[in-house]
């Protein structure tokens, strides 16, 4: 287990050393990184899930799927309500705050965690892994935007209203990848099979989204120079807590409490991913600075070349034992 993961770890860090460097190069530039991200988001994520999604959804499994969904809800309130206070202790800087908040509580679960999930465990606990981080997906797209782009006090003085924050918020609700995700679940519960020609049309889009999604991560931290990016003391912080004491303390209460094997395993492997890459897409997209969330993305993805492994390596011990 603990090789297997360091293999597809390594593999997924390499295509972000690629895009960054590529980048950094000028072999691709601003706009090519715009096109991935449509790509992504319009095409190649909705794909993917729906395949996933309908091959392995059952009616059988209903009752497991709710305990997941539920949990993971449960999870992502206690993950905001705990780092809310805990942010505050980083910085009086508004903005500063939220990004540690917005680090602590969403993980890079699309884009790193579904490509790793299906390599290391299969179709079957991606499926679980979706599932479980519905609630997070959708809270990404909303709270998560929101208090990464929202301006503050003294912003606000320089600016009329907060509109495009609010039109940003009802139209990623009904996002292309939570499209994705409905008709996935819906295709997996139709009592007959879907036509084999509707996979023959989303597969080759689907086999792009994680190749895309590396080099579109690497192309976003091609914004720094690569010796800037280790120079943060406080990305190491974050990482430190991101990657080892979240998931440790969280794995440890849940692994107490006798959860399923299924959501421990969701729950530990979403835990101890590394920071998601919209806390520099979102600032950004409303010309805030990302520059502390672009630093402490890049040491997580470095860093957890070691600690996925091994996580992953003593939970799939400890889920033996549930």
């Amino acid at each position: 287990m603990f090789i297997a993961t360091l293999i597809q770890v390594s593999t997924l860090l390499i295509y972000i050393l690629v895009g960054y460097f590529l980048r950094r190069k000028n072999l691709i530039n601003e706009k090519t990184g715009k096109v991935l991200s449509k790509l992504l988001t319009l095409l190649f994520t909705p794909a993917y899930t729906i395949i996933n999604l309908s091959k392995n959804v059952s009616v059988e499994k209903i009752s497991v799927y709710l305990s997941l969904l539920l949990a993971g809800l449960i999870i992502l309130f206690v993950l905001i309500f705990i780092n809310y206070f805990f942010s505050k202790l980083f910085s009086k800087d508004e903005n500063i705050r939220n990004m540690i908040l917005y680090m602590l509580v969403f993980s890079n679960m699309g884009y790193f965690g579904y490509p790793l999930i299906e390599m290391v465990f299969g179709a079957e606990y991606l499926v679980q892994f979706m599932i479980f981080g519905l609630p997070f997906s959708i809270a990404i797209n909303t709270y998560g935007y929101y208090i990464l782009t929202k301006p503050t006090k003294e912003e606000l003085e320089n600016q009329n209203g907060n509109s495009v924050e609010r039109r940003s918020l009802i139209q990623s609700i009904i996002s292309p990848p939570l499209i994705g995700v409905l008709l996935g679940l819906i295709f997996g519960f139709l009592p007959f099979e879907i036509p084999s020609i509707v996979y023959t049309i989303l597969t080759p889009a689907s086999n792009c989204m994680s190749a895309s999604a590396m080099l579109l991560t690497g192309s976003i931290l091609a914004t720094l120079p690569f010796s800037e990016l280790f120079k943060s003391k406080r990305a190491y912080l974050l990482t430190f807590i991101r990657l080892i004491i979240i998931p440790v303390i969280g794995g440890g209460i849940l692994f107490l409490l006798g959860v399923s094997k299924e959501i421990f395993i969701a729950s530990v492997s979403l835990l101890c991913l590394p920071s998601g890459m919209n806390v520099v897409v979102f600032p950004e997209s409303v010309g805030k600075n990302s520059i502390e969330g672009a630093k402490a993305c890049f040491v997580s993805y470095i860093i957890a070349l070691a600690t996925i492994p091994t996580i992953f390596y003593v939970m799939e011990y400890l889920a033996t034992l549930l």
